[in-house]
């Protein structure tokens, strides 16, 4: 190894300044290439453990590092339903806004916002935005079908033209 060398972070590590809510040392890790998709034991991924324990800050820098928004834990929890149920709404916020799938759903059937407990506010937020990303998601379903059968008829106008050409070189070439 070079003098200048980064050693790449042990496993553990960065799980270790995760639960010390060490947003330095989580980004110095990070930088030397600590694995933003590490799971712990429990198979925890370490954006669930930020988003459960409402650490807002690290949760931004594993997002901006890759850690997929939408990993669920053994029980079927992503990060946005752990933040809804500790209610916490800032992360709640910061998921949904960096494309958590708020529709999603663990073993038990329940959602983020069905995982939300006295606090309204919070909830109403949650329902609303799984309604904007359903309305989203079947326009896009929507455009796609239309899409497909624009290149479909083109498909099939483009044989029938083809068809024509030959048959003109055909009639052209007989004597």
């Amino acid at each position: 190894m070079t003098p200048n060398a980064v050693k790449k972070p042990a496993p553990g590590e960065l799980e270790k300044a995760l639960w010390r809510n060490d947003i330095k040392a989580v980004e110095e890790l990070l930088k030397q290439g600590a694995d933003v998709h590490e799971e712990n034991s429990h198979g925890r991924s370490m954006l669930n453990l930020a988003a459960g324990n409402g650490y807002v800050e690290i949760a931004r820098l594993l997002i901006a590092y890759g850690a997929d928004v939408n990993k669920k834990n053994a029980a079927g929890n992503t990060p946005l339903i752990l933040a809804a149920a500790w209610g916490h709404a800032e992360m709640v916020h910061l998921l949904v806004d960096s494309g958590a799938d708020v529709n999603a759903c663990n073993n038990s059937g329940y959602t983020a916002a069905s995982e939300v407990h006295d606090n309204d506010e919070l909830a109403r937020f949650l329902e609303e935005a799984g309604k904007r990303q359903q309305q989203r998601a079947e326009v896009e379903a929507r455009t796609k079908a239309k899409i497909e059968e624009a290149r479909a008829a083109a498909a099939q106008k483009q044989q029938r033209l083809n068809a024509v050409r030959e048959s003109l070189i055909i009639r052209r070439l007989q004597p």
